[in-house]
């Protein structure tokens, strides 16, 4: 699901909070998330990375506490993996799959 920043892109900031936007189903099949968006019908598969990320955000109440257990499942340097979610959730907000809120300043 993800491709990887190029480094000429700057890694979005981590928003504060995701939510899943009220026309979305989801479900684990095979264990891999697949989702549809209701009012586009829209089908989105997650790849086993994505599926982590996707599982570990709507656990969790906010998206640095995401960040933290993400980082202590997976051998990746923070920044690393700072972009990669970024980008997931840039991605999936743009898409419409997600709702997502600002950090607080």
């Amino acid at each position: 699901m993800l491709d990887r920043v190029s480094s000429s892109e700057s890694a979005p900031e981590l928003p504060g909070r995701v939510s899943v936007a009220e026309d979305v189903a989801w479900e684990k099949v095979d264990g891999l998330v697949v989702m549809l968006t209701l009012s586009s019908e829209h089908y989105y598969r997650l790849d086993e990375t994505a599926t982590r990320m996707w599982e570990v955000l709507d656990e969790c109440a906010d998206v640095s506490s995401a960040f933290e257990q993400l980082h202590a499942e997976y051998e990746v340097e923070p920044a690393t993996l700072r972009e990669d979610l970024g980008v997931f959730i840039a991605r999936l907000g743009d898409a419409g799959v997600l709702v997502v809120e600002p950090a607080d300043s």
